[in-house]
């Protein structure tokens, strides 16, 4: 495995970054927003299903909110309080990506992007229907999410954005999953600054966040069962 590589990802100053879906809580949260002009990625699925949501689709904007609490990292209220605030959630996305586009920084990726490794790798993740939704045709919705903004990852060599652990985790069931140690001081710090560059931190510098890549695995001459030939790095500072 080519751990210059992940290095090297790591390193290079930004010319974009993608949101991870545990991002978008931070955002509904204004913890974080657009700042200098660097570039930030989005699935087409996310920009399609916000689509519908301005067109008037409750049913899509209960399942953005679902989607949120899902990954949530921080900010828990009484489940008797989600529905009155899921509207705040999903309005604030709205406005952060309309913002995105309206300065022209929002990239969209686009299903022919999909890496076939990582498409195959990721194929039985979130099994069952809790993340499916109709966005003609009806597709798991985090599955391609993921598989999109880590297909980009590797072919662009970006970095993405997440909240939280637990989509490292989840991912880590179906395909190798690296953490960076701590210890990386000169990573750890060029993480923090990295992150500032892009976004302004309106909810303050609290908040935790990791920075994930995908990497392809090379001097490997066998995998072993189950390996693929690619990989997700991620810091956690």
């Amino acid at each position: 495995m080519s751990i210059q590589k992940i290095f090297e990802n790591f390193s290079n100053w930004p010319n974009s970054v993608a949101l991870g879906i545990s991002s978008l809580e931070s955002i509904a949260n204004l913890q974080l927003w657009p700042n200098g002009e660097a570039e930030v990625a989005i699935p087409d699925n996310l920009a399609r299903l916000l689509d519908l949501i301005r067109d008037g689709s409750q049913e899509h904007r209960t399942f953005l909110a679902r989607i949120i609490r899902y990954f949530r990292g921080g900010y828990y209220r009484p489940t008797s309080q989600y529905e009155s605030y899921d509207d705040v959630l999903v309005d604030r996305i709205i406005e952060f990506i309309e913002n995105l586009r309206i300065t022209g920084r929002l990239v969209i990726i686009g299903d022919d992007n999909s890496d076939p490794e990582i498409s195959n790798a990721l194929r039985k993740l979130y099994p069952g229907k809790a993340f499916e939704i109709s966005l003609s045709p009806k597709r798991n919705f985090v599955r391609d999410y993921l598989i999109r903004i880590y297909s980009w990852s590797k072919a662009k060599g970006g970095l993405v954005l997440e909240r939280t652990r637990r989509v490292f985790s989840d991912m880590g069931h179906h395909i190798t999953a690296l953490q960076i140690p701590d210890n990386l001081d000169r990573h750890i710090d060029l993480k923090s600054r990295y992150i500032q560059n892009i976004f302004n931190f309106k909810g303050g510098k609290t908040a935790k966040f990791f920075l994930g890549c995908a990497v392809s695995i090379a001097g490997l001459e066998h995998y072993s069962a189950g390996i693929v030939g690619v990989a997700i790095a991620f810091t956690d500072p």
